[in-house]
C-alpha cells in the first residue's frame, strides 16, 4: 500500500494458494503500527470507535454486547491481558467442570458399592463413566472458553493445547478400559473358565491391544500439539528396550505361558505329574503354574520350566486301568477253575456301566509257583480316581462273597520244601523267649 509499510503478497502454495494475503513482515509490524495510530482521530464516522478495545471487552456468541457494556467499570479493567469478567467466567467454568467430574467419579463409586455381583458388561460401563465424562466436558469447556467467553489468543492457544492433550490421554485411558472390559466379558461367559490359561492369555492379549491403541492415540495427540513424532517413537523404542532388558525372566515366563496356551498339555483342574510333583493344577498364570499336591501342599513352578519339561497328564487318560489278579490253590480242579473264571466275569459284568467301550479281559494267566493265577484287565470310565476306588471296593467285596458261595479257595503265598531220603537233616530252632531260670524252648 503506497505510503505505508503494509504489503500484500499472493500465496503460491498451501490452502490459500492464489489469494492475496498480508506479508509476514506486515504481520510482525502490526502491533507497532497500531501503537503509532491508535490515538489518532478517525477521518470519517465509523460505527466502532476502537475495534481492538471492543474485541477485548466483548464476548463471543450467546453474550450480547449490551450486557457487557452494562457491567461496572472494574469488570472491564484489564488484568494480565484479559478483562476481569472473562477471568471470573473462566474460573466459574473451571469450577463447574471440576464439580461435574467429581460427581461422575462419585456416581461410579456409588454404583460399584450398590451391587458387587453385577455382570461384566455393567461393571465395564461403570468403569467408563468417569473417562467418558472427562472426554465430553473438556472439549465443551474449550468451546465455551474460546467461542463464548472469547479469551485472547495468548490464553486461548494454551487452553486448546491442554484440552487436546487431555482428550488424547483420556482417549488412551478409554481404549485401555474397553480392551480389558471386552476380555473380562468373554471370560465371564460359560465358554472360558476363570483361572485357566485361556483366561490369562485373553487378559494378556487385551492388555497388549489396549497398550497399542493407547500409545497410538498418545502419539497422534503429541503430533497435534507440536511434539516431534519421530522423537516420540524413538523414546518409546528406547523405553521398551530398557524394560525388556530389565524383565528378561518375566518375559521368558510369559513366552512359556503362550507356548502352554497354544500346545495345551494341561488345563486347570487336570491331575499331572511334572518334575517329580504330582497334583491337581489350580491356576495357570502368566508367570507360573500352581499345583496342589495330593498331600495338600501347594507347589508353584515357573511357566518357563513347565514349557520345557516332560509332563504326564493323568486326567487325559481315557480310563483308569487296573489288573485284578486272583490266586487259587493247586487243589482246585480244572472244572472249578473254569467256574471261577465264569464267576469272576459275572462279578465284573455287574459293573458294566464303568467299562464304556472297553469291557474287562479275563484269562487264566499263569501256573505260578504258589497258585493258579486268574487275571482281569479292566479300564474304569470315567477316569475319576475316587469313583474308581469306590467301584473296585464293591468289586472286591463281591468277589469274596461269590467265591465263598462257590467254595473256591484263594491261595496264600507258601513255600513247600521236599526232603529226599538220605539228605542231611535240617535243624530248625524256634525261639520263644527265655523261661524262668534262663532256659530256651526249642
Amino acid at each position: 500500500m503506497p505510503g505505508t509499510n503494509i504489503t500484500l503478497v499472493r500465496a503460491t502454495e498451501g490452502e490459500r494458494q492464489g489469494d492475496y494475503l498480508f506479508s509476514g513482515d506486515t504481520v510482525n509490524l502490526a502491533a507497532d503500527n497500531y501503537a503509532l495510530v491508535h490515538h489518532l482521530p478517525y477521518r470519517r464516522v465509523v460505527p466502532v470507535h476502537d475495534l481492538v478495545e471492543t474485541r477485548r471487552l466483548i464476548g463471543g456468541v450467546l453474550i450480547p454486547p449490551k450486557a457487557i457494556e452494562a457491567l461496572p467499570g472494574w469488570f472491564k479493567s484489564n488484568v494480565l491481558g484479559l478483562v476481569v469478567w472473562k477471568w471470573i467466567a473462566l474460573a466459574l467454568l473451571t469450577l463447574s467442570i471440576a464439580v461435574l467430574i467429581v460427581l461422575a467419579q462419585a456416581a461410579a463409586k456409588r454404583l460399584r458399592s450398590i451391587d458387587s455381583e453385577r455382570s461384566a458388561v455393567a461393571a465395564s460401563l461403570i468403569r467408563l463413566l468417569m473417562p467418558v465424562a472427562i472426554i465430553v466436558l473438556i472439549p465443551f469447556a474449550t468451546v465455551v472458553s474460546n467461542g463464548v467467553i472469547h479469551v485472547t489468543e495468548e490464553l486461548g492457544s494454551p487452553i486448546r493445547i491442554a484440552a487436546e492433550t487431555v482428550v488424547h490421554l483420556v482417549g488412551a485411558w478409554i481404549a485401555w478400559v474397553v480392551c480389558v472390559a471386552v476380555a473380562e466379558i468373554v471370560i465371564a461367559s460359560p465358554r472360558v473358565a476363570e483361572g485357566t490359561l485361556d483366561a490369562q492369555v485373553l487378559r494378556l492379549c487385551s492388555r497388549i491391544l489396549g497398550m497399542v491403541f493407547a500409545m497410538t492415540l498418545i502419539l497422534i495427540g503429541g503430533e497435534k500439539i507440536g511434539l516431534p513424532l519421530v522423537g516420540l517413537i524413538a523414546g518409546v523404542g528406547v523405553g521398551g528396550l530398557a524394560i525388556a532388558l530389565a524383565a528378561q525372566d518375566t518375559l521368558r515366563n510369559v513366552l512359556g505361558s503362550l507356548m502352554i496356551f497354544f500346545d495345551q498339555p494341561y488345563r486347570a483342574g487336570d491331575q499331572i505329574i511334572v518334575i517329580g510333583v504330582e497334583g491337581v493344577v489350580e491356576n495357570i498364570g502368566l508367570r507360573s503354574t500352581r499345583i496342589r499336591q495330593l498331600n495338600g501342599s501347594l507347589t508353584t513352578i515357573p511357566n518357563e520350566k513347565m514349557a520345557s519339561v516332560e509332563i504326564v497328564n493323568i486326567s487325559k487318560r481315557p480310563g483308569i486301568r487296573r489288573n485284578i489278579r486272583l490266586g487259587l490253590t493247586y487243589e482246585t480242579s480244572p472244572e472249578m477253575v473254569d467256574r471261577a473264571l465264569t464267576v469272576f466275569r459275572e462279578v465284573l459284568d455287574e459293573h458294566a456301566e464303568h467299562w464304556a467301550d472297553r469291557p474287562p479281559r479275563i484269562f487264566f494267566e499263569d501256573l505260578a509257583p504258589d497258585s493258579l493265577t486268574l487275571v482281569a484287565h479292566t479300564w474304569h470310565h470315567p477316569p475319576d480316581f475316587w469313583a474308581f476306588c469306590a467301584t473296585h471296593d464293591r468289586i472286591n467285596l463281591r468277589i469274596l462273597q461269590r467265591f465263598g458261595e462257590e467254595g473256591i479257595a484263594f491261595a496264600f503265598p507258601t513255600t513247600t520244601t521236599v526232603l529226599e531220603p538220605g539228605s542231611a537233616p535240617i535243624a530248625i530252632e524256634v525261639s520263644s523267649g527265655e523261661r524262668p531260670g534262663g532256659s530256651t524252648q526249642t
